[in-house]
């Protein structure tokens, strides 16, 4: 038996073909809804995406540019020698308009007071070592440049050059409840309606908002605005920035050595340590502080009045007063004949106050 293959709309009733239609109607409609929800999604979803990209943009820029700044400050003297600002100095700020110049890109000293706001340094020649140091890396247009605030007791001043850096110094920013800061890093934003007719400026008030640009010592992350920030507090600076100054007197206590070690005994290899911070030297003393004035010993450390060829109290370690600061020991295996197996052993560091940062001679290959 045959069955005979019936084509499209032959012999349907009225009621098939109504059927068949309003099918056809909301199969079509479903089909531009489909195609319809991708675009509505797609024209709501960049919105946020650009948002968060540019967030988490800016957050990692805003780590870089704190993590140069920290670098170069504990590397001061590295970079600009022994009569420099010394280990934990920050730059002054940039007062000049970013406007692609490599002149107007650097800091502005003389700077201080209480302290002192602008725009991040891009980058700075360091004569000493005849080399640029770059803190902003990227774009630094007028609305890109990140603003930096600083504590005037941290900042290297050359008209101010009594300015002291050592863990007695008090940081004297604030960001929210936070105390002791000593910098402050902000990316402004894009310019709010406000913001429009008064940029390009120098002035931070027409970039930041709210407490940001008031013009005092209190910042804060929740500004009403669009601002974001990073800061450095004064215990971040000192954690990196005494290792920094151990390493060096490291240095010192290793070139005495070579200097001093006699022959064949191996006596009066390094130094006696001080009773108390004020540095004077105790004969046979094995533990205490690190001693500068030769006190009662035949030499001390320092005593030949020239550290790394300038003058004592020129250079940096003597006029940021870090001696107070720093612990020192000889171990009784180091004062024989087994001094040349001795090296100085860095740490630990007390966080304080009082701040305490330990020197020890030790065997090599002791804890």
């Amino acid at each position: 038996m045959h069955r005979r293959l019936r084509s499209f709309g032959e012999n349907r009733s009225p009621g098939s073909r109504s059927r068949q239609t309003g099918g056809a109607v909301y199969a079509i409609l479903l089909s531009v809804l489909i195609g319809v929800v991708p675009v509505w999604i797609s024209s709501s979803a960049p919105v946020a995406t650009v948002q968060d990209n540019r967030a988490v943009e800016t957050r990692h820029r805003l780590k870089q540019a704190r993590e140069n700044l920290l670098a170069l400050s504990v590397q001061y003297a590295h970079n600009y020698g022994p009569r420099s600002a010394g280990p934990g100095h920050l730059p002054c700020p940039n007062q000049d308009l970013p406007d692609g110049s490599r002149a107007n890109e650097g800091p502005s000293p003389p700077c201080g007071g209480e302290y002192a706001v602008g725009r991040l340094p891009r980058l700075t020649r360091i004569t000493h070592t005849s080399k640029t140091v770059e803190y902003q890396p990227g774009h630094y247009g007028h609305a890109h440049a990140f603003w930096y605030a600083v504590s005037g007791n941290f900042v290297n001043n050359p008209i101010s050059p009594q300015t002291v850096v050592n863990p007695d110094t008090q940081a004297r920013l604030w960001v929210d409840a936070a105390d002791d800061v000593v910098a402050v890093i902000i990316d402004s934003g894009p310019a709010l309606p406000q913001q429009i007719v008064s940029r390009p400026s120098r002035a931070h008030s027409a970039y930041l908002e709210g407490g940001n640009a008031d013009g005092d010592v209190h910042f804060s992350v929740q500004a009403d605005g669009n601002d974001m920030l990073t800061f450095i507090h004064k215990d971040d600076l000192l954690m990196r920035a005494l290792p920094r100054v151990l390493a060096h007197v490291r240095d010192w206590l290793l070139d005495y050595r070579l200097q001093h070690c006699l022959p064949g005994t191996q006596s009066g290899c390094f130094p006696a340590a001080s009773a108390s911070a004020d540095g004077a030297c105790e004969a046979a003393l094995s533990a205490g502080w690190l001693a500068v004035d030769v006190g009662n010993c035949e030499r001390s450390l320092f005593s030949s009045g020239v550290l790394e060829g300038v003058a004592n109290e020129q250079h940096w370690f003597f006029r940021n007063d870090w001696a107070r600061f720093v612990r020192y020991s000889v171990s009784d295996d180091c004062l024989g004949d087994q001094a040349f197996a001795c090296d100085p052993k860095i740490g630990p560091i007390v966080d304080g106050p009082p701040w305490e940062a330990h020197i020890r001679i030790m065997l090599a290959d002791a804890a």
